[in-house]
């Protein structure tokens, strides 16, 4: 798409040499100041809402935050807002599967029958199939007939176990969805015995110190410092879904910075299981997709990972440099993406 926004980005990239220097001065700029003008070009011209948050090994590098926290209502936009993650989630819900069977509760391996025996075709898809997208149960998305406010898990359960066939055979194939990460999060409280968001409250949030992250059920209470996002319309757009694992996390770009941090340590999951992660699916006919366990993967980089969100006016982003453990996060409320143009751009400003 050749858009005004994508235009401007591909003009950034070509004047970084110039960015990264002091035209008055002739001095170079600080990294600060680079990002500051990156940024500032993109804010002006794309109307960009949002928080944004850079680190490395060291820590934060950089972070910025501007627009609204709710427009209509003219209320600023905090560092500490939180905004629904949408897709952005599925990394997370996946950290929770994974961190049970490295507790020996469930084996990636194991089918989907031993939990759900009521699903379709549960005898023939196993937990790594929901975790890569390669089971086959079509995307709830795509054939439920309505989608009320409150809608729950319970809800999409009952409209999944009525599909009469699969997208394709499990484990041959990929296809994107929404609908294994939900059967995925049922799974985890099935497992773990508890209720999903106290589950992985006591897990990771708690422990790591996420206190401004939020499980979205049927049972959560109102969210602090909450974004409201603005639909295409122009309208407020007050998320209203309580299901949970296609997303169903409210979180902040800080939160999402512990949570990346927490997970170069081996004290929630195994290396070897995070390595897992972070590699793209084989398929049955012997190639492989880049997506690992809830997180896109990078055949020309591979330790680069990252996910999206978006759902109405949330545009959610997350990259990480596994080698380097350099982190982008943007999260918007306004429509307002982190296309591959920025982030490379300031991939080249780091």
């Amino acid at each position: 798409m050749n858009s005004p926004t994508n235009q401007l980005l591909a003009s950034i990239l070509l004047l970084l040499p110039l960015i990264s220097c002091n035209q008055e001065k002739g001095e170079p700029l600080t990294m600060t100041e680079q990002l500051d003008t990156l940024f500032q070009q993109y804010v002006d011209t794309s109307g960009f809402s949002g928080n944004i948050l850079i680190a490395d090994s060291s820590g934060i590098m950089y972070t910025k935050t501007v627009g609204y926290q709710h427009a209509a209502e003219e209320i600023p936009m905090q560092p500490n807002t939180a905004f629904y993650l949408a897709s952005l989630s599925k990394h997370i819900h996946a950290m929770g599967i994974l961190y049970l069977a490295d507790q020996g509760k469930l084996s990636l391996e194991g089918e989907l029958v031993q939990y759900l025996p009521e699903m379709p075709a549960a005898e023939r898809i196993t937990i790594r199939q929901l975790l890569t997208h390669t089971h086959g149960i079509p995307d709830y998305y795509n054939f439920m007939k309505s989608f009320p406010p409150g809608l729950t898990n319970a809800d999409v359960l009952k409209e999944i176990q009525e599909v009469d066939s699969l997208l394709f055979e499990p484990g041959t194939q990929f296809s994107y969805g929404n609908s294994g990460y939900t059967l995925l999060t049922t799974i985890a409280a099935q497992v773990s015995g508890k209720r999903y968001a106290d589950f992985m409250q006591e897990t990771f949030f708690g422990p790591i110190g996420m206190n401004h992250t939020v499980i979205f059920d049927e049972l959560a209470d109102s969210i602090p410092n909450r974004a409201v996002a603005v639909n295409t319309q122009g309208e407020a757009d007050n998320y209203q879904f309580r299901t949970v694992g296609g997303g169903g996390i409210f979180s902040t770009a800080k939160d999402l910075y512990k949570w990346d941090r927490a997970l170069y340590s081996s004290q929630y999951i195994r290396p070897e299981m995070l390595q897992a992660a972070y590699s793209p699916v084989q398929i049955g006919n012997g190639s492989t997709h880049p997506y690992g366990f809830g997180w896109f993967t990078d055949d020309k980089n591979p330790s680069f990972v990252y996910h999206t969100g978006e759902l109405n006016g949330f545009r959610n982003y997350i990259g990480r440099w596994l080698d380097e453990q350099k982190l982008i996060i943007m999260l918007s409320n306004n429509q307002r993406e982190a296309s591959p143009e920025l982030i490379e751009a300031i991939y080249e400003v780091l």
